[in-house]
């Protein structure tokens, strides 16, 4: 079977390394592209900082902002993995995804007397800002990048559709999910949903996906390990 990989270039490269050495054949198709925001944040007065993206993590690093002394907070696995780099001198909370956030967060001892940034794309798909808000939390949102469709197959994934052949799609969002749909519609492929087998990142995703015929497995956390963990069971 061949593996689709969704993920901008640069983010599947170690996906597609591991796939390979197991003998998988991979197409690296993105469906996103990140583009960041070109304004600056002055992030010292904050104390605690929400990161449901490394892509917002990714943003601070490209403008040489370091972080210090803060509580940061960070959904998954792969985002909480890439927040680490800022060092030992912050304190880390790592919450399984957003709803587990949104469940915990007013826990932090003192929180509503903190001042919180929550870094994020320009597409969201829970308004957690508000939420917090509602609870008393003084609580700012900077959107710092974009994630734009692509809504291009290459030429070897659409050869590959075309022909019938089983494939295994990986899916790290719903927004990624709704462009791959798109694209289908776009190609005149939407009745080949039957012979993908999607790869997802969380059961919100799979959930989505399911709605659309189109067969799913998920992993039990956000990470690219917990993806090739699925992967390996099934393979």
């Amino acid at each position: 079977m061949k593996f689709v990989l969704t993920r901008p270039i640069e983010d599947s490269k170690r996906i597609k390394q591991s796939l390979e050495s197991k003998g998988h054949k991979v197409i690296v198709n993105p469906l996103l592209e990140i583009k960041y925001k070109t304004n600056i944040l002055n992030a010292d007065k904050y104390e605690v900082l929400i990161f449901t993206s490394r892509h917002s993590i990714r943003y601070l690093e490209k403008k040489n902002i370091f972080l210090k002394n803060k509580i940061i907070c960070a959904c998954g696995k792969s985002t909480f993995l890439e927040a680490k780099k800022f060092g030992t001198e912050n304190t880390y909370i790592l919450y399984s995804n957003v709803s587990e956030l949104e469940e915990n967060f007013a826990n932090i001892n003192g929180i509503k007397e903190k001042k919180v940034l929550y870094l994020r794309g320009r597409e969201i798909t829970s308004d957690i800002t508000s939420i917090f808000r509602g609870n008393g939390i003084n609580i700012d949102d900077k959107t710092v990048y974009e994630a734009n469709a692509i809504n291009e197959f290459n030429n070897e994934l659409i050869n590959e559709l075309d022909g019938g052949q089983n494939l295994a799609i990986l899916f790290y969002s719903i927004r990624t999910a709704q462009v791959y749909l798109q694209s289908m519609e776009k190609y005149n492929l939407s009745n080949k949903t039957s012979i993908i087998i999607a790869y997802c990142i969380s059961k919100n995703v799979a959930d989505f996906l399911t709605k659309f015929g189109i067969e799913t497995k998920y992993a039990q956390d956000t990470s690219d390990d917990a993806i090739l963990q699925l992967i390996s069971n099934e393979h």
